[in-house]
């Protein structure tokens, strides 16, 4: 995982709450347990979808749950609509690219 993606993500997500008046502290503190998330989810994606690059999923994954909480969904609302968004995304671009994969079983993508 590249840090300055990362960087870049969590102080974007730190500075919306600072901008609604939270405290510094405890926005760091939210922007990290999200960023946490993000990566858990953008790590399941990437094995779905591995031939997209995974700091780009963890980018817009990141952007997607900014974009829910400034239009001031909960957190995890925002998390789960990231992924549901990023999915049906990924799988559009795969469908584009001729690369169609479907996600197993086993969580491994297969060809379509």
């Amino acid at each position: 995982m590249n840090d300055s993606v990362v960087f870049q993500q969590i102080s974007q997500l730190a500075k919306s709450d600072i901008s609604k008046g939270i405290e510094p502290a405890v926005a760091t503190q939210n922007a990290k347990e999200t960023m946490t998330k993000v990566i858990a989810l953008k790590d399941k994606l990437s094995t779905n979808y591995p031939s997209v690059n995974d700091q780009l999923i963890t980018q817009q994954l990141s952007e997607l749950v900014l974009t829910g909480i400034m239009l001031g969904k909960e957190r995890d609302k925002a998390l789960a609509e990231a992924e549901e968004i990023a999915t049906s995304l990924l799988s559009s671009t795969l469908a584009l690219t001729g690369s169609e994969k479907t996600p197993s079983a086993s969580g491994k993508a297969s060809k379509a």
